[in-house]
């Protein structure tokens, strides 16, 4: 069975390890009349073998999130996608609201564990704010339009990774959008499916719709109705990075010549330009 997620979750903490190490070399005394006593030796190299093998494992497909707490579950309990009314991330407090490992149980419910590894990108380098060229959720920070095309210019290996993250797209439908990308990688399907469904639930369709438009005036592919159905706002961030003017209906009256070489300075004098 193949899972979209999956992961081993163990006691790995090192002060654990030193205290449960001591067991073993406590259990052998000193004891009355210099003698050992077998229960407290049984014991002693119980408890280290016990959290060593201990292991919660979880696994998510299709089907719902199933989990196993080995050796104390022999088989895996599921809890299938239709039963989990809803899912949220918060900060966990171990003292007052949860007590245990990998599940938590508390008055206030019961909460899984569940960690994800590192997101990487094709080059190596970590996908985060932190790092140089990648996005921010908020239309402040990154426009509609160039959080549509970080996605739509991921590389074709990103992509395919990015598709199985970030999307809600079946096991069954990626695969097929990935089998069609191979056949016709030209056509960039799978950049533009992950940059269709990311946009439109990060933001809006409205803001997809914009993001496509804008796309199109950039490369040429647009009509006079496409610039006039432009908002400013995405408008402006298609020619972010690029030098602009403001010019008065009055400067537009004067030749070309005039407004680039003396009311723009794109050209330092009208020869050059």
């Amino acid at each position: 069975m193949e899972y979209l997620f999956k992961e081993n979750q163990k006691f790995t903490q090192w002060w654990l390890w030193v205290i449960l190490l001591s067991f073993p070399i406590m259990s052998f005394g000193p004891f009355d009349d210099n003698k050992i006593d077998i229960l407290h030796v049984i014991i002693g190299f119980s408890l280290p073998i016990i959290f060593y093998i201990l292991e919660l494992r979880i696994r998510v497909n299709n089907d719902g999130l199933h989990y196993q707490f080995f050796p104390f579950h022999l088989k895996y309990f599921s809890i299938k996608i239709e039963e989990i009314e809803k899912i949220e991330a918060m900060k966990y407090k171990p003292i007052s609201q949860y007590g245990g490992w990998g599940i938590k149980y508390g008055f206030n419910g019961k909460a899984f564990a569940v960690t994800t590894p590192l997101i990487k990108k094709a080059d190596g380098g970590k996908f985060g704010k932190t790092e140089s060229g990648n996005v921010w959720l908020d239309k402040n920070k990154t426009s509609a339009y160039k959080f549509y095309q970080f996605w739509l210019n991921s590389s074709d290996e990103d992509a395919e990774h990015y598709i199985k993250v970030f999307t809600l797209l079946s096991q069954e439908e990626i695969i097929l959008l990935i089998k069609k990308h191979e056949q016709e990688p030209q056509l960039r399907l799978l950049q533009k499916t992950i940059a269709n469904e990311i946009t439109t639930r990060v933001h809006s369709k409205e803001d997809l719709k914009m993001a496509v438009l804008a796309s199109k005036i950039l490369f040429g592919r647009s009509t006079s109705d496409d610039l006039k159905t432009l908002d400013e706002e995405t408008f402006l961030s298609v020619f972010e990075g690029v030098p602009q003017f403001k010019l008065s209906k009055e400067d537009l009256k004067l030749g070309i010549l005039d407004i680039m070489a003396e009311k723009t300075k794109i050209f330092s004098s009208k020869g050059e330009a």
